[in-house]
C-alpha cells in the first residue's frame, strides 16, 4: 500500500486518484495506516525543504477531500475518524479544510491549535490584548496615586491572563498523541510568535514564549531537534529578546527603539516588575534602588494611553477571538 502511495503521489494526476480510491477505498485502516506513514517519512526527509513538504502536504489534503466526497461511509468508526484527524494535522491543513470534512461526515474534531493559522491566532490575540490595555486604562483607581504602582488586583488580572496562556501552550503541545504531532504544534506556536513580533504584540509574544520554554515542554529535547531549523532560529530570536540577562535589557532597548510606533507591551513586565521594563538608575538622595518605582501615576498614564490608541488592520473574527479571550478549547 505505501509503494502504491508514493507512486501515486509522485506522479498525481486526478484520474489516477479516484481510480486507486475506487480500488482500494474498502481497504479503509490500510489505506489509512499507509498514508500517515507516509507523511511521516516525507516529513523526515524534507524536513528542511519546506516548499516541497508543502506541496506533498496539498497532495495529501487532494486525496482526503476527494475520499471523503466519494466514500464518506468509509469513516464510520471513531477510530477512523480519529485517523483521518491525524491525516489532517500532519498536513497542516487549515481550519475551513477540517470544518469543510467534518461537517461533510457529520464528525466532530477537537478545537485545538491546528485548526487555526498562525497568523489568525496572532492577529485575534493582539485585539484581545489590545481590549485589556483599554480596560487597563479605563481603571485608574487601582493605581497608587503616588507611586503609580498598580494594585494587587490589577497585578493579579494580568498574571492570572499570562499564566492561562502559559498553560494554553503547554497543553496544545502535550495533547497531541503522537511526537510527530508535538513537533508541529511546537512549530505552529512559533509562527504565531513570529506574527506577534511583527504586529509588535509583545504581551502574548512573551506568554507564548514562556509557554514553549516551560518544564514540560523544554524537556521535550527530541521533539526540539525534530523541529525544523528555520522555527528553530525564530524562537531563538524571541529568546534572545527575552533574555533576562542585565535586567531584561535586550527587551526594554528593542521597545525603545521602536517607541514611536504602535506596540502592545508585555504588561507583566510593565506593571508588575517595572525594573524590567524602565531603565534603573539610582537616586542619591533616597535609599531606594530603583528611584523609578516611586514615579507619579500620570506617567504611568500617559505610556499606557500611548500604546492604547494602536490600531490595526484586521477584523475580529468572534468565534476564534472567543475562544481565545476564555480558552474555552482544550485549556
Amino acid at each position: 500500500m505505501e509503494e502504491d502511495l508514493k507512486v501515486i503521489f509522485s506522479k498525481y494526476d486526478t484520474q489516477m486518484v479516484e481510480t486507486f480510491l475506487d480500488n482500494n477505498h474498502e481497504n479503509t485502516d490500510e489505506l489509512l495506516e499507509g498514508m500517515i506513514n507516509f507523511q511521516n517519512e516525507c516529513f523526515n526527509s524534507v524536513k528542511n525543504k519546506e516548499e516541497n513538504l508543502g506541496i506533498t502536504n496539498q497532495k495529501i489534503l487532494n486525496v482526503v477531500d476527494l475520499w471523503t466526497k466519494k466514500y464518506g461511509s468509509d469513516f464510520g468508526t471513531e477510530e477512523r475518524k480519529n485517523g483521518l484527524k491525524k491525516i489532517l494535522i500532519l498536513s497542516k491543513a487549515s481550519r475551513e479544510s477540517v470544518l469543510t470534512i467534518s461537517i461533510r461526515l457529520d464528525g466532530q474534531y477537537e478545537r485545538t491549535i491546528h485548526m487555526y493559522a498562525a497568523k489568525d491566532i496572532a492577529e485575534q490575540m493582539a485585539l484581545i490584548d489590545k481590549e485589556k490595555l483599554g480596560e487597563l486604562i479605563e481603571n485608574k483607581e487601582g493605581f497608587d496615586e503616588e507611586t503609580g504602582m498598580p494594585n494587587e488586583e490589577i497585578i493579579n488580572q494580568n498574571r492570572t491572563r499570562h499564566n492561562s496562556i502559559v498553560r494554553w501552550v503547554a497543553s496544545q503541545i502535550l495533547y497531541n498523541e503522537s511526537k510527530f504531532e508535538q513537533t508541529i504544534a511546537i512549530e505552529k506556536f512559533i509562527q504565531v510568535m513570529v506574527y506577534c513580533l511583527s504586529i509588535k504584540n509583545f504581551n502574548s509574544l512573551y506568554g507564548i514564549f514562556e509557554g514553549l520554554n516551560s518544564a514540560p515542554i523544554k524537556r521535550l529535547t527530541k521533539l526540539w531537534e525534530k523541529t525544523r531549523r528555520q522555527e528553530i532560529n525564530n524562537f531563538e530570536v524571541v529568546e534572545n529578546l527575552f533574555a533576562p540577562s542585565e535586567n531584561y535589557s535586550q527587551y526594554k532597548n528593542h521597545i525603545y527603539g521602536i517607541c514611536d510606533k504602535n506596540i502592545i507591551p508585555t504588561l507583566m513586565f510593565s506593571l508588575d516588575n517595572t525594573d524590567k521594563f524602565e531603565p534603573k538608575f539610582e537616586n542619591p538622595n533616597t535609599s531606594h534602588k530603583n528611584y523609578f518605582k516611586l514615579r507619579k501615576s500620570e506617567r504611568v498614564f500617559d505610556r499606557l494611553k500611548g500604546y492604547s490608541v494602536t490600531e490595526f488592520n484586521f477584523q475580529k473574527d468572534n468565534a476564534l477571538y472567543q475562544e481565545l479571550r476564555t480558552f474555552s478549547f482544550l485549556l
